[in-house]
């Protein structure tokens, strides 16, 4: 599960991917470096889950024993300093890694000392059985138009993890599940929907989703070679959006019909948020156990006050109802003489005066409003 909250300023580069400003090793300077933003990365891990539920038990197996040798080959490449060197005669060593790369220091070389290797493509090639000797084997393996200067420093590294044999078993693994992978965007139309989602408009929709739906980023000419998304991003199969949003909130737009036609609409009512208030974890969550709350009061009022609101004297809508999260607050001041004032003065009457700001005959509505919030008895009907 995945989770974001939208709001104005809130923008592509959170969202899918931009750059970020990131110091030199020095410390002295800034550049600026291409990151994935919170739904590409969960998109990722759902990809992997997608792919990985295809492969069979062995697959698994060797992939995570060669990981684990590649792993430990890079860790005393780095702790012994190591030296490397290629066709040319360039002398390197593995400076540091990150999650995705391999980063390389060439000392000599005045232009470009340092440069990233993908750890996904030197795995693909540890993990392949063709004959890779040189650069233009490692170009042809990933079918690519040139070769690039990475390649070069890759083929030394693959030659010298393929000399060692495993030492030890790798941990066994189990075959993996495909799991539904479930990103959820609370206040989704807090923010600029058109900004967020940028291109993402058609390859979130669900007839478009997997390799079909690939679509270029506006940041994809950056994107380092090994990356998943590294020919064009797409959303994986087993990704869900949910979003959630207040539809009378003010100072927000309203969704575009763009967007609203990808999605499908769920009305929660306040009647059906009721059932939170019979679930003993709500209580829990707030350090209250439900056998200490009086909830035939509680669920009484909640429904007194609704109706109160969409009757003739108030005229507002069942949008305006109140949910139970705002009743669950009671927990707050369950040790007060009178708790349910505390609830009434610090969270509904704030609240329903700005329903009814500007509206003709206000107080009077209001009153009305806070004489069926007040009215502590139960009727025989509710009974």
């Amino acid at each position: 599960i995945g989770f974001v909250q939208f709001h104005p300023s809130y923008d592509y580069t959170d969202f899918v991917e931009g750059l970020r400003p990131v110091k030199t090793d020095d410390g002295n300077q800034i550049g600026f470096e291409r990151k994935d933003g919170v739904f590409k990365e969960f998109c990722e891990r759902a990809l992997k889950n997608f792919l990985d539920s295809k492969k069979s038990v062995e697959t698994l197996q060797e992939e995570k024993s060669i990981e684990e040798k590649m792993e430990e080959f890079i860790a005393n490449a780095i702790d012994n300093k190591t030296e490397f060197e290629i066709a040319t005669g360039n002398k390197f060593y593995i400076d540091r890694t990150t999650e995705k790369s391999i980063v390389v220091s060439i000392p000599a070389n005045e232009k470009v000392n340092e440069l990233s290797l993908s750890k996904s493509e030197l795995t693909s090639l540890l993990s392949t059985d063709k004959k890779i000797e040189n650069g233009n084997d490692v170009k042809e393996f990933f079918s690519r138009k040139w070769r690039m200067q990475q390649d070069s420093y890759t083929i030394v590294l693959y030659r010298e993890i393929k000399k060692i044999k495993a030492v030890s078993q790798a941990q066994t693994v189990q075959k993996i599940e495909e799991k539904p992978f479930l990103f959820i965007i609370d206040e989704i139309n807090r923010g600029e929907i058109s900004k967020i989602f940028g291109e993402l408009f058609f390859s979130i929709d669900p007839g478009y989703r997997g390799e079909k739906g690939k679509i270029s980023t506006q940041y994809q000419n950056l994107i380092e070679a090994g990356d998943a998304f590294v020919d064009g991003f797409f959303v994986p199969e087993n990704v869900y959006i949910i979003g959630t949003m207040n539809d009378i909130d003010r100072s927000v737009e309203s969704m575009d019909f763009a967007m609203r036609r990808r999605f499908t609409f769920k009305e929660i009512s306040a009647e059906s948020s009721m059932q939170m208030l019979d679930n003993p974890e709500s209580w829990k969550e707030r350090k209250l156990d439900i056998q200490n709350i009086p909830l035939e009061e509680i669920k009484h009022r909640m429904k007194k006050l609704n109706a109160a609101i969409v009757s003739e004297t108030v005229g507002l809508s069942k949008a305006y109802q109140i949910g139970a999260a705002y009743f669950l607050n009671y927990a707050n001041y369950a040790d007060e003489e009178n708790p349910f004032d505390s609830l009434w003065n610090y969270h509904l009457e704030g609240l329903l005066r700005e329903y009814l700001r500007g509206m003709e005959d206000a107080n009077e509505k209001f009153g009305a409003l806070k004489k069926a919030y007040s009215n502590p008895q139960v009727s025989s009907e509710e009974e």
